[in-house]
């Protein structure tokens, strides 16, 4: 409490701190209401040129509306002032007619003067009977009206005034807007991709699935008993069973049959249907190093397009770039049924469409381009390692029905393939063991050719 406080009396300062209370709230509002039909007006004509001529983008939706108050309220708090003391003695001499005694009360309240006990019960009496609400009363109502009946107006033009483009501009936003959403969600589908990929470990030479049915299989295998031959052909079937399935899951990203018929001097930027028939003989081996190569290539013309400033080094490098992701799609259209390398290859062409298209989009339009030249670099392994795990399932069902028609001419044991490793071995040792009983692998027990044919 202030010295000047403590020499007024009780009653007056609590009238004159009400009214200075009453006056903050009074001009506050005021304010308020100023701002608030200035915004409105702002947001009327904002809202005119938006929906009538088309010239700024059309985010007038009747949630907005909530705008108009929240900046009023905001300003007229930033700009708010508090009043003085003097002026709220001012306006309670004014209200009571006492001809400036309360400011005199208040300005002699630090002071000395023999008149001053005299002034300051003078005012004491008057305060007694005097209200706050007398002094600075509110009249809300009329100013409340104005503000609501603005933000009505306003509610019925932003929820049923039509949008009309006469220059093209509300279109081309919603095109560009279109084009955004169409990026972002190659981005997401890119990403979640990935992420799979990462966890499947598509660099691995088999698939934990592969080598956990060829284990199995393995296993049936070694655990041949010679007088169990019922039990030995169960145990074999159950894997073969697991081995078929699964071979069937990964033919899905099998290779065709067709040998890159029909590649035209524009395929993969080589110019040379023998540069197909290279990258498909090296995909039928499980090694997809050729066509990661191509794919680091086009993440190198793409790096390169985003950080160029040259438009004509950026046209030409992008047609170098469209030209291969196209051959390439071709390849895998001819020679492969991988529907994954084939969705990563498509959204790198339309990413590269919309960053040509698009100056804005550009930037991250190549950014995703480069990501989803990634991915495909990933499924390509991920294409590998399904011809590696077809490979050695394969191999497996052959060693498997090898087993079988070795059964039917004699007793197997399982101590005679516990030294074995790979599958492959298996499948040569069974072959011997065929060989040496007199049948032919290919054709059975009483085939009369020479040797396994």
């Amino acid at each position: 409490m202030s010295t000047q406080d403590m020499a007024l009396g009780t009653t007056t300062q609590r009238l004159l701190r009400q009214v200075a209370l009453r006056q903050g709230l009074a001009s506050l509002g005021r304010r308020c209401h100023l701002f608030a039909l200035a915004l409105a007006a702002l947001y009327c004509v904002l809202l005119l040129v938006s929906r009538l001529l088309g010239l700024i983008p059309n985010w007038f939706d009747p949630l907005s509306l909530a705008a108009v108050p929240a900046a009023a309220l905001a300003l007229g708090l930033i700009l708010h002032r508090r009043p003085t003391a003097a002026e709220a003695a001012r306006r309670a001499d004014a209200a009571a007619g006492t001809n400036d005694l309360f400011l005199t009360s208040s300005l002699l309240a630090g002071a000395p003067g023999e008149f001053k006990p005299i002034v300051l019960a003078q005012a004491e009496e008057r305060a007694a009977k005097l209200a706050p609400s007398r002094v600075v009363p509110f009249r809300w109502e009329d100013k409340t009206a104005h503000v609501a009946a603005a933000l009505i107006v306003l509610f019925v033009g932003a929820r049923f005034l039509p949008q009309f483009d006469p220059f093209g501009h509300e279109q081309q936003r919603q095109e560009e807007a279109q084009r955004r959403r169409q990026l972002a969600e190659t981005q997401k589908a890119t990403e979640l991709r990935m992420a799979l990929l990462q966890k499947a470990n598509p660099e691995a030479k088999t698939s934990e699935e592969a080598r956990a049915a060829i284990e199995e299989l393995k296993q049936a295998f070694n655990a041949m008993k010679p007088k169990d031959k019922q039990g030995n052909l169960r145990r074999l079937a159950d894997a073969q069973k697991d081995l078929s399935e699964l071979w069937k899951k990964r033919s899905e990203d099998r290779l065709k049959d067709a040998q890159g018929q029909g590649m035209d001097s524009q395929r993969l930027g080589a110019g040379q249907s023998q540069k197909a028939e290279q990258l498909k003989r090296q995909l039928q081996r499980g090694d997809p190093s050729g066509l990661k190569k191509e794919l680091a290539d086009m993440q190198e013309k793409a790096n390169r397009m985003a950080q160029t400033g040259d438009p004509t080094e950026r046209q030409k490098l992008g047609e170098e770039l469209r030209q291969q992701l196209k051959g390439l799609s071709d390849f895998l259209g001819e020679n492969a049924s991988s529907k994954s390398l084939q969705e990563a290859i498509d959204r790198a062409l339309e990413q590269l469409a919309l960053g040509e298209c698009n100056k804005e989009l550009s930037k991250e339009a190549m950014k995703a381009l480069q990501e989803s030249l990634k991915l495909a670099g990933m499924e390509s392994e991920a294409l590998g390692q399904a011809m590696r795990d077809m490979q050695a399932l394969e191999k497996g069902l052959s060693a498997a029905q090898l087993a079988k028609m070795l059964s039917q001419l004699k007793d197997l044991d399982g101590a005679g393939t516990q030294d074995l490793k790979d599958i492959a071995d298996y499948e040569e040792f069974y072959k011997k063991m065929l060989a040496a009983a007199g049948s032919c692998p290919k054709h059975g027990p009483g085939c009369q050719g020479e040797g396994e044919g």
